[in-house]
């Protein structure tokens, strides 16, 4: 059954609203101007600054460890999420007659001092430190002796977000 003067209103609505196939224009239907509007609003989250706090942001908690080698080697990586201060924390312990070594590294570069594991058991070792968003927080450890081994865990990255702004000079 057609419906008489349904064919002026289907149109009406096409016009006033558009149809999911029209392409992105200023000019265009209802849904081509919201597609444009997406492409041009900010990124707020670009705004937002990190302060060291305790809040758990990301974990990596797997225990890993590395036996018999004095060279530094990655074990653990995360990718800072917005830019400040990032309170970083890990346990760390080693095994057999001498200690090990962890340090933070940032986009593969030594960024923080260097860590002694001097434990038979777990001990936890936090730093405040700064990143920018997109940044590589990585965790690099050592064995320093034959017969040793330097074991990690519960690699975590823990802050709170900001959207102030520091007077720098009053």
């Amino acid at each position: 059954m057609i419906i008489p003067g349904w064919e002026i209103v289907q149109n009406f609505i096409r016009r006033q609203i558009g149809v999911r196939t029209d392409t992105a224009s200023s000019t265009g239907s209802v849904h081509a101007k919201i597609k444009d509007i997406k492409d041009t609003v900010p990124d707020l989250t670009n705004t937002r600054m990190c302060i060291a706090s305790a809040t758990l942001r990301a974990s990596a908690d797997t225990e890993r460890f590395r036996i018999n080698n004095a060279t530094y080697t990655k074990l653990k990586e995360m990718q800072a999420n917005c830019t400040g201060v990032h309170r970083i924390s890990f346990d760390g312990k080693y095994e057999a007659t001498n200690i090990g070594a962890a340090t933070i590294y940032k986009n593969g570069v030594a960024y923080s001092a260097e860590t002694s594991l001097n434990s038979l058991t777990y001990v936890t070792y936090t730093q405040d430190l700064a990143f920018a968003k997109g940044d590589l927080i990585q965790l690099y450890v050592k064995a320093n002796a034959s017969a040793s081994s330097a074991y990690v865990r519960n690699f975590r990255v823990y802050h709170d977000y900001s959207n102030s702004i520091n007077v720098t000079v009053d």
